[in-house]
C-alpha cells in the first residue's frame, strides 16, 4: 500500500514539474530581415533565439539533457499555402519541393542550451511572380526530453513583403580540375611532420549562391577532378545582380583548407551563350569550366 502511494505521488509530483515548463520560451525572437543582399545574393534572413535552460533546470541530469531530441521545421508561406522551390535548392525543401528547412536542435542542447540561430534564403530560390509578394514565415518545434516529455510550439511572423527580382537559369558544366601539389603555404595538403608518404587532397567541389550549396562532388586523395554526367547541365535559378559562388575545397576530418574560388557574375551582354573560366585559380592549376545564363 505504502509502494503504491509512493508511486502514484511520485508521478502526480513529475507531472506537476512538466506542467511549470512553458515551451514558448523554448524558440523566440523571430525576425525576418528582407530584400537583403548576402554573400553575393538577393534573399531575406530568417533570425531566432533557442533556449532551453528551462529544460536543463527540470531535469537536472546531463544524461536526460543528452537523449533529448528535438526538430525545428522553418516554412515561408504564401497565405496559407507552402512557397514551392525552384530546382536545386535541395537543402531548402522537402520531398513536396517546399521551402521547408528541417533543422536538429539536440547538439545545441547538449553543448549549449542557449544561443541564436540565422538562415539565409536566396529570393531565387522562391517559385514566386517577379515584384512584389506578401508572405509569412512560421516556426514549428516538436520534440521530447530524456524522460519522455513531448513539447510543441508554433511560431509566426505575418505580412512579410517582399520584392522579387527577375531571374535567370543558370547551366554549369564541370569538366576537370587540376590542384597544385602544395597549398598557399608551400606545404603538401594532407602531408604531416611524420608522414613519409605524403596525400593528395580531397578534392570538393561547391557551387554555393549565398552560402547556400547548389551541388557538390569530390574526389579523394586525388589531385585531379574529372566531370561526368551529375557535373554537367548543373541547372538552377539565380535572380538578376546574384553572384554565384564556385569553390573548391579540401575537406579533411579536423581541418578544411581553401584551394580556390570563382565568382559567376552574369553580364547582359554575357547572356544565351557558354563563358569558360579562367584556366587558372588560386591553386588549381587547370579548370575546365563554363556556365551559360538565359
Amino acid at each position: 500500500m505504502i509502494r503504491i502511494f509512493a508511486l502514484h505521488f511520485f508521478l502526480f509530483f513529475f507531472q506537476t514539474i512538466y506542467a511549470q515548463i512553458d515551451t514558448s520560451t523554448f524558440i523566440k525572437g523571430l525576425s525576418v530581415e528582407k530584400d537583403i543582399m548576402y554573400e553575393g545574393a538577393h534573399g531575406l534572413r530568417i533570425s531566432y533565439d533557442f533556449d532551453f535552460t528551462k529544460l536543463n533546470t527540470t531535469l537536472q541530469q546531463d544524461s536526460l539533457i543528452k537523449k533529448s531530441n528535438f526538430e525545428l521545421v522553418i516554412s515561408l508561406l504564401l497565405g496559407d499555402q507552402p512557397i514551392k522551390s525552384t530546382k536545386n535548392f535541395k537543402l531548402l525543401d522537402n520531398d513536396k519541393e517546399e521551402i521547408s528547412i528541417k533543422k536538429l536542435l539536440n547538439s545545441n542542447i547538449k553543448t549549449s542550451l542557449k544561443g541564436k540561430e540565422v538562415l539565409f534564403v536566396p529570393y531565387s530560390a522562391l517559385l514566386l511572380p517577379v515584384g512584389q509578394n506578401t508572405i509569412s514565415c512560421s516556426l514549428e518545434l516538436e520534440g521530447h526530453d530524456g524522460m519522455g516529455g513531448k513539447y510543441n510550439q508554433k511560431i509566426k511572423k505575418n505580412n512579410i513583403v517582399i520584392s522579387k527580382k527577375e531571374q535567370y537559369l543558370m547551366t554549369i558544366n564541370i569538366e576537370s580540375l587540376v590542384a597544385d601539389s602544395l597549398d598557399f603555404y608551400g606545404q603538401f595538403w594532407d602531408g604531416g611532420v611524420f608522414c613519409r608518404k605524403c596525400v593528395a587532397p580531397d578534392i570538393n567541389v561547391y557551387i554555393k549562391l549565398g552560402q547556400v550549396i547548389l551541388w557538390d562532388d569530390w574526389s579523394k586523395d586525388s589531385y585531379r577532378y574529372f566531370g561526368d554526367e551529375k557535373s554537367r547541365n548543373i541547372t538552377f535559378y539565380i535572380s538578376k545582380g546574384d553572384e554565384v559562388a564556385f569553390v573548391v575545397m579540401d575537406n579533411d576530418l579536423l581541418f578544411h583548407d581553401y584551394m580556390g574560388s570563382i565568382a559567376i557574375a552574369p553580364k547582359e551582354a554575357e547572356l544565351h551563350h557558354f563563358i569558360s573560366s579562367p584556366p587558372s585559380f588560386g591553386r588549381i592549376n587547370q579548370c575546365s569550366l563554363q556556365w551559360k545564363t538565359d
